[in-house]
């Protein structure tokens, strides 16, 4: 990947760990960025996914362990009061706005004037898998370890290699 992508996963990190700070006051305790030779993207229990589309063109995915899913969703619904059975409504709907929020500011800084940078909505699976790597793929990943759980940031490209579940979509685009 090239150096652009490495500098937007490294601002979309630092901007994911401010929003944690800021907006559900958990804390980024460390990050372990990996950019080489990637293999296989290890899922946690709830990800949420996004396409960038313009002159960056790659998926990104926020996979968050189940205590970090359900820490954010208290902490991001805290002001509405709800009860345990409502709160397991807004988990998806939370690992998708944050998503959603992260991507949009980070983006306002790669902008190129006169062309357009795009997001696709935000896509949930609520399943833990794994994906591995096929040639042409390539992942760069962030692991987030924060005070309420794991976080696994990943920057996935070419996305025209991918469905909305990080399946391929065609056997004959990988070798």
């Amino acid at each position: 990947m090239n150096q652009i992508t490495v500098r937007f996963i490294e601002s979309v990190v630092e901007r994911t760990a401010r929003f944690l700070q800021e907006e559900t006051g958990i804390s980024v305790d460390s990050t372990a960025y990996n950019f080489d030779d990637v293999k296989k993207l290890q899922l946690k229990h709830l990800t949420s996914m996004m396409a960038v589309e313009g002159q960056i063109q790659v998926m990104f995915a926020f996979s968050f362990d189940a205590q970090l899913s359900l820490s954010t969703t208290k902490a991001y619904t805290a002001e509405l009061g709800l009860t345990a059975d409502e709160l397991e409504h807004y988990i998806e709907d939370t690992a998708a706005d944050i998503i959603n929020i992260v991507l949009g500011n980070v983006l306002v800084h790669f902008q190129i004037a006169g062309k357009s940078i795009e997001l696709t909505p935000p896509i949930v699976l609520s399943e833990a898998k794994t994906v591995y790597r096929k040639k042409p793929a390539q992942f760069l990943t962030a692991e987030m370890s924060t005070s309420q759980g794991e976080l696994l940031i990943c920057c996935i490209a070419p996305k025209e290699l991918f469905d909305h579940n990080l399946d391929y979509k065609d056997a004959s685009l990988i070798s």
